[in-house]
């Protein structure tokens, strides 16, 4: 008798107590796969939508060139930097496909390993007119004990979750980075503005020196005294505008731009602030908000999940297997079920798992008590920085500032009427210029340090800008 040798190898799928008995098999194990992915998926889900909208597009203003990633007011705004940067900078979207990665390995961790399948056959049997066609099919799936695989999907949203607030930390931290960019841009366009007051000043004081000289009321030394002072004013100026260009530069570096792209210019005055805190409640919100802490308490629930699993470990893992084998004799002993399991023996090697685990939480524990103080030590000083900030703003706008206009003033009459000499007037006219300069920079480190208030709270522009600009 000739066999067809395509139809008997196929002959196992056309015999229906076969494919029932397979099908039960393969339901079993699918129901057991849906089960398990069941239990953590909900949460899976949440953060793949959660990670969805965590994308800011770049917004336009009317009016941009479509072809620019962003496009600024005039005069340049605070919050529109910031949320430029935040739109476009490559770091943070590098943090943030770092979160998805973290993300993408829950369905890898907490799924069952492929089924195994294979297939046999006794080649002398094929022509044989003696016996029928021999051939085995064996069907193998790993079941690993109950509660494995939920832990290590627990483990793995876990870090996403931490590798999540390590994007919202990055930021936090790159709003920081911009706004003091923006209070040296601020700062520096200012003094310019203020440098170049003080050279038409000088000149002003080199022409009336000069007319002095010219009338023997001076000696020589004088207008050149002004001369030298002149030039020192306007090299100042050159340097002013270079720290000015390089400031630009590290914005466009921000917003992802070539350095030489043009800004606007920053606003004549920075907007008037409250700068009163409340230091006990800025310390409760920070220890709820700062991502930061709150990655370590996710690297703890992930440590924990661990811990379980060492545990876990101890019991035996298990193999569900079908074998359909048409060589033996008799028909009722073609289909055999079984089920292996691993023995749990190396102890040593669990105890070690164990340990580590247990370590690894407490190591966790005390980063995250080390790191609550500091937030503590980092909100106090910031507070007090702002409060001295504040105050010396008060005083030179106040106090010494007006004195020392008056007392140009006087150098400058004195000068006229030769009572006193021109190094007086030039002595006032640089006490004076130095303190606006103070006073600018003072104002522009008063922001600064409210900058690094939202960092340490774990806000974007809260306090510098009376609201949170961006989520």
């Amino acid at each position: 008798m000739n066999f067809n040798i395509n139809k008997s190898r196929h002959k196992v799928f056309k015999d229906p107590v076969l494919f029932e008995k397979c099908s039960i098999f393969i339901s079993t194990i699918g129901l057991a796969l849906l089960f398990t992915a069941c239990s953590s998926n909900h949460c899976y889900e949440q953060m793949l939508t959660d990670f969805r909208y965590s994308s800011s597009p770049p917004r336009y203003n009317a009016g941009c060139d479509v072809e620019e990633d962003y496009c600024f007011s005039d005069p340049f705004e605070r919050s529109d930097l910031v949320n430029a940067v935040l739109s476009v900078n490559p770091s943070l979207e590098a943090a943030r496909q770092a979160w998805r990665a973290m993300l993408a390995r829950y369905p890898q961790v907490s799924s069952y390993d492929d089924p195994m399948a294979s297939y046999a056959f006794a080649p002398g049997t094929i022509t044989s007119k003696t016996v029928s066609y021999g051939q085995e099919i064996d069907l193998k799936q790993k079941i690993p004990f109950p509660g494995k695989l939920r832990l290590k999907g627990q483990i793995a949203l876990a870090e996403a979750g931490s590798a999540e607030e390590d994007y919202e930390w990055a930021k936090i931290q790159l709003a920081t980075t911009a706004s003091t960019l923006f209070d040296n841009y601020y700062v520096v366009d200012r003094a310019i503005e203020i440098n170049k007051k003080y050279i038409e000043l000088l000149k002003e004081f080199k022409e009336s020196a000069e007319a002095q000289y010219a009338s023997s009321q001076v000696t020589a030394q004088v207008p050149l005294q002004a001369e030298v002072e002149l030039a020192r004013l306007e090299y100042e100026q050159i340097t002013l505008k270079t720290d000015r260009e390089v400031i630009i530069a590290k914005i466009n570096a921000l917003l992802h731009r070539d350095p030489s792209s043009p800004l606007p210019p920053p606003p004549k005055v920075l907007s008037p602030i409250d700068t009163n805190v409340i230091r006990e409640q800025l310390q409760q919100e920070a220890f709820q908000n700062r991502p930061d802490l709150r990655a370590i308490r996710a690297q703890m629930g992930a440590a924990a999940s661990a811990l379980d699993l060492s545990y876990l470990d101890y019991f035996p893992d298990f193999e569900l297997m079908y074998s359909y084998n048409t060589m033996w004799p008799v028909p009722s002993m073609f289909s055999t079920y079984g089920v292996g399991v691993n023995v749990p023996i190396q102890l040593g090697k669990r105890k070690g798992a164990v340990d580590e685990a247990k370590a690894n939480m407490n190591s966790l524990y005390n980063r995250h008590l080390q790191l609550a103080d500091q937030i503590s030590v980092d909100v106090s000083t910031t507070i007090e920085r702002i409060s001295q900030a504040h105050r010396y703003i008060e005083i030179l706008q106040d106090k010494i500032i007006p004195t020392a206009e008056d007392q140009l003033e006087v150098a400058m009459a004195g000068f006229e009427t030769g009572k006193d000499t021109f190094l007086v007037l030039i002595e006032s006219e640089k006490t004076l210029r130095t303190l606006e300069l103070e006073l600018l920079t003072a104002t522009a480190e008063l922001y600064s340090q409210l900058a690094m208030l939202d960092q340490a709270v774990g806000y974007i522009l809260h306090f510098s800008q009376g609201e949170q600009c961006h989520e």
